[in-house]
């Protein structure tokens, strides 16, 4: 294979590609774009050999790349690679070129980015834990849903695209879930409203309609823990309107660590409880609670009975306020 025109007028050493360069490749169709960092703990032990790897199938033109510019504290840049419209035809699909330019890798935005590192962290994550698989995960316009919950000052249908919807298979036990990135970009009211058609979605069963699961939780990463504490605040103003309160569990982009992924199946997250304060979660499914079957009795995802949250009677602080449609008894809640 000839080296990539215009890239570097040194003669560049021939490649054979392996099996790990072509899993490399079906990953980057997958994903779009990858940093040097994530590819590095995706597939290969070292940061060297990754950045050798990744700088030799650049020059013969299986990759495109650019180095994205960095913040003040953010630490060095470093490439953010694509595959290329030669890498596709060649190692993909034979019938269709649609790589990646140059000009749309740096049109990726940092929003992306951080999608794929909370996905790249649950996949090293599986990897540590028993009995734990990612099963799916979709990326798509096509996960759109409109929500029409009715109760004070929240009459207007509700647009919802979540970043993600994944699957997670735990001894034979299906665990679906809807992703939220926040880029602290967007106002709080609005990310409110979001939260309040998640909750109508899981009362009216519209997940079960359109992608046949049974329930869902809703996880939402932000960007600092002070916005974590204001959209937790949020929720909590809001629990009184759900029979699930604890539907959605939150945290901040620290929890996503590639060094630690461990820590995404850890109780690092927070939620809202029946009586209405900030607690903290366990929303994904740990190797610790297939351990224990008491703990996982009372795990928060235990069944993802959507009436699970809501055996306790109403309380005081509950009378005479508005509810989501279908709350209340939980005799209508899918068993």
């Amino acid at each position: 294979m000839k080296s990539h025109r215009n890239k570097s007028t040194n003669k560049v050493r021939p490649l054979q590609v392996t099996d790990r360069d072509r899993e490399l490749l079906r990953a980057l169709e997958e994903y779009r774009v990858l940093a040097t960092d994530q590819v590095h703990r995706l597939f290969f032990p070292s940061l060297h050999r990754t950045r050798k790897r990744l700088a030799l199938l650049w020059r013969h033109g299986l990759l495109v790349r650019d180095v994205r510019p960095t913040r003040l504290g953010e630490g060095s840049s470093q490439y953010h690679y694509a595959l290329s419209q030669t890498g596709r035809r060649t190692f993909i699909d034979h019938s269709q070129d649609h790589g990646v330019s140059r000009r749309a890798l740096q049109a990726f935005s940092r929003h992306t980015e951080q999608i794929n590192d909370f996905r790249i962290c649950l996949t090293l994550a599986t990897r540590l834990a028993d009995d734990l698989t990612l099963l799916s995960w979709t990326q798509s316009r096509k996960l759109r849903m409109v929500a029409a919950p009715r109760y004070p000052l929240m009459t207007q249908p509700i647009p919802i695209i979540p970043d993600a919807m994944f699957t997670l298979l735990c001894r034979g036990r299906e665990y679906n879930y809807f992703l939220e990135s926040d880029r602290g970009t967007t106002d709080l009211g609005r990310i409110a409203k979001k939260c309040a058609g998640y909750h109508w979605l899981w009362q009216q069963k519209t997940a079960h309609r359109r992608f046949g699961i049974r329930s869902f939780r809703v996880l939402l990463v932000t960007t600092t823990r002070k916005r974590l504490d204001h959209i937790i605040q949020k929720l909590v103003n809001f629990h009184s309107h759900s029979s699930c309160p604890d539907l959605i569990a939150c945290a901040d982009f620290g929890l996503v660590s590639l060094n630690q992924p461990h820590r995404l199946l850890a109780a690092n997250w927070q939620t809202v409880s029946n009586t209405g304060s900030s607690v903290s979660a366990w929303p994904l499914p740990a190797p610790s609670f297939n351990r224990s079957r008491q703990r996982q009795e009372y795990h928060p995802c235990a069944g993802q009975n959507p009436d699970a949250s809501c055996k306790e009677p109403p309380g005081p602080a509950d009378e005479g306020a508005s509810r989501l449609p279908g709350s209340g008894s939980g005799t209508d809640v899918e068993r």
